[in-house]
């Protein structure tokens, strides 16, 4: 053995000792920080689960993200767990276990807990309000908080029943949520209850949205098996006539946001949300009606548009349009249901296609079902004897009206007046001077849809007329309104019929057409459009001078284009008289103008609808010296008011202001010309109006 290794090992081993020393450290050094490294550096995983799936970085949008809809594809998110309750939960077990708990649980963080739960998702600052945060309202967010840490914690040590002391979206002031009110589908029933009430008083008698049986409705809420989709839709439909008395205030409407509250808007967009994912059914139907309707309200009629698309499309897929064979098993209720529900998506498509026939999405020829009965024979399941209707045909009805629609209720009625205002519609904005007769023929769809207005009106049976009696007993069967709105159309398509024997509109009849007119034809026929015109005020003074207007809420958005169109004709018809009939007109329709605009103030605080439409009404009266609120110039009315989208009825609104009609010239022939002394400007005799001043509408 040589010295060196008897003392100790060589330089060279002790280097390469030395040497492996730290690297051996390092080795086993680096496993547990590698380790550690890893999960300190995993990232939490907010994206949806299709973006996972594709690898792809996920911009974590509400709803849906941009890489999905890209790529057209279903963005899935993950189900969010409750971790606060389930803590929750795990304390009280905690607490089963050991009731004598240590007094060093330290202190409670207060706000710990504050955001809502969509915001803690998303990772984003929450403003915090009641009942929805600023986010949540914006992105259309199912906004909900949970229960606060201190006062769970509070109520555990107490030995009392842990509740939460917020606000859930859908509870109102007065209402906390707690685990002793029994809820549906999120929603407390007594707000649940109020917002029924409301759809019942309010939406369900009007523009065919009849398609619910109460009795079934209500009878499913009960028992908790309606669908959750259905209910949001009637709850978002039905908030903006729900009135939510506090201690502080009296009970009044309150002041909501045009767009609707933000539970309304929250309601909405999960509804919307469960009705794109789900498969076709007739709950997609009916929820599709229900919310094309809120959207309407709300004014964003562009929205509205396609979803009467979705429920009309769906409907026709679904065969709604075709009546159930005699040996379907279906009850007397369920065929009037599926009825009803085709014929609300085919009342739809009328109101949203405004004469243009290329957004027609039901054909009338497909319509082979029964027209719905009436509603006290739904709702009791009463057979009936309802005729199959040739809707919007132009043939001549040749049998006994009145016999035949005896069982026919206000919304059949109201489905036929829908019909002939299509064949006016055809008749007017779509006529081929080459092809189409003139008006004045017989056989002329202009003389067509005449008789059948006259034969709608010998038709309607006494239950109907707008007697005394009749008024008070439809006030308080919540369809006065129905009733209102079926005069109210029967004049004013009366009037769109007419007005194409008047100047200055764009179905107006051209000249040299006029020219070719029958001795008198035309006078006759501008005198009736004016008469007409003149109907829609007088029953509308008619109902206030009976029901008291501050309890009675008209909610048909379908009056303010009625009344703004016949206000219209009346100007119109104005224009062309001599000066003294024409001041008289002029002092008569400033009278009812004052009546009109308080009854649309106050549907304008409900409807976006009748807002946008009661400003146009007022800067179209004030352009020609007539200014309904007593000269004063409101500031609501300074601004932008028609709806900016690209729908039908939009469109037409814009029509109304940006492109008012011309005075047109009048044509070399005596049948057209006006009678002697007559002046075609407004003269000074109403309100000291200057003809220099004054434009047509």
């Amino acid at each position: 053995m040589s010295p060196n290794s008897a003392h100790g090992p060589s330089p060279s081993a002790a280097g390469a000792t030395s040497t492996a020393s730290p690297s051996a450290s390092n080795a086993a050094a680096t496993a547990p920080t590698n380790g550690s490294r890893r999960v300190k550096g995993k990232r939490t995983r907010t994206g949806c689960l299709t973006c996972r799936a594709r690898k792809v970085k996920c911009d974590e949008a509400p709803g849906t993200c941009a890489n999905c809809e890209r790529v057209l594809l279903a963005c899935r998110w993950p189900a969010v767990r409750d971790v606060f309750d389930e803590r929750a939960g795990g304390v009280s077990v905690k607490q089963e276990t050991d009731p004598y708990p240590s007094s060093s649980t330290g202190p409670v963080r207060r706000n710990r807990y504050s955001s809502c739960i969509a915001c803690r998702v998303a990772r984003s600052v929450c403003s915090q309000d009641r009942p929805s945060c600023t986010r949540c309202a914006e992105t259309g967010t199912v906004c909900k908080y949970h229960p606060e840490r201190g006062a769970s914690m509070h109520s555990i040590h107490s030995g009392a029943t842990p509740s939460s002391t917020e606000e859930s979206p859908t509870d109102d002031p007065g209402l906390s949520r707690s685990s002793s009110v029994p809820s549906l589908h999120g929603i407390p029933r007594p707000v649940l209850d109020r917002h029924l009430e409301a759809f019942f008083t309010y939406v369900y008698p009007i523009q065919a949205n009849a398609i619910f049986h109460r009795g079934t409705l209500l009878r499913d809420v009960a028992d908790g098996r309606v669908s959750r989709k259905v209910i949001l839709a009637i709850c978002a439909v039905a908030a903006r006539f729900v009135t939510l008395p506090t201690s502080s205030t009296p009970p009044a409407a309150p002041p909501l946001p045009s767009a609707g509250s933000a539970a309304a808007q929250a309601w909405g967009a999960e509804s919307k949300t469960a009705l794109m994912e789900d498969d076709m059914s007739l709950d997609n139907v009916t929820t599709a009606l229900i919310l094309a309707k809120h959207e309407i309200n709300a004014g964003r009629f562009g929205r509205g548009f396609i979803l009467a698309a979705v429920a009309t499309r769906t409907a026709l897929a679904l065969g709604l349009h075709r009546e159930l064979p005699p040996e379907d098993p279906a009850t007397i209720t369920e065929r009037e249901t599926r009825r009803r529900l085709m014929w609300g998506c085919f009342s739809l498509d009328r109101m949203m296609h405004t004469g243009v026939a290329e957004f027609l999405g039901v054909p009338a020829a497909s319509m082979s079902i029964r027209l719905p009965c009436d509603d006290q024979q739904y709702q009791f399941a009463m057979p009936t004897d309802v005729p199959i209707p040739a809707i919007e045909t132009e043939g001549d009805e040749g049998e006994s009206l009145q016999e035949r629609y005896s069982d026919v209720g206000i919304l059949g009625h109201h489905l036929r007046l829908q019909g002939i205002r299509t064949i006016i519609l055809r008749s007017s904005r779509n006529r081929n001077p080459a092809v189409d007769l003139p008006p004045w023929e017989p056989a002329s769809t202009f003389a067509v849809a005449e008789r059948k207005l006259n034969a709608w009106r010998a038709s309607l049976p006494p239950q109907f007329q707008l007697e005394r009696e009749t008024i008070y007993a439809r006030h308080y069967q919540n369809q006065l309104i129905p009733l209102v709105m079926l005069h109210v159309w029967y004049e004013t398509n009366h009037a769109e019929l007419y007005r194409l024997a008047m100047p200055g509109f764009p179905e107006s009849l051209d000249p040299g057409i006029a020219a070719a007119a029958p001795p008198g034809w035309i006078e006759r026929t501008r005198d009736a459009c004016s008469a007409h015109a003149q109907m829609v005020a007088r029953t509308i003074r008619h109902v206030c001078s009976i029901v008291d207007q501050d309890s009675f809420l008209f909610s048909d958005n379908a009056l303010p284009i009625c009344i703004l169109e016949s206000v219209r004709v009346r100007l119109q018809h104005a224009f062309i008289l001599p000066p003294a009939p024409q001041a008289a007109e002029l002092a008569e329709l400033s009278a009812d103008v004052e009546i009109m605009d308080a009854f649309l103030q106050r549907m304008s605080a409900h409807l976006r609808q009748a807002k946008w439409l009661l400003t146009e009404l007022r800067r179209m009266l004030r352009r020609h010296g007539m200014d309904p609120v007593n000269g004063a110039t409101s500031g609501d009315t300074s601004g932008a008011a028609s709806p900016a989208a690209a729908d039908p009825w939009s469109n037409r609104v814009r029509l109304i202001r940006n492109d008012p009609p011309r005075r047109p010239a009048p044509p070399q022939h005596q049948a057209y010309l006006a009678p002697p002394n007559q002046s075609m400007g407004l003269q000074s005799a109403a309100r000291g109006v200057q003809q220099s001043n004054v434009s047509f509408i």
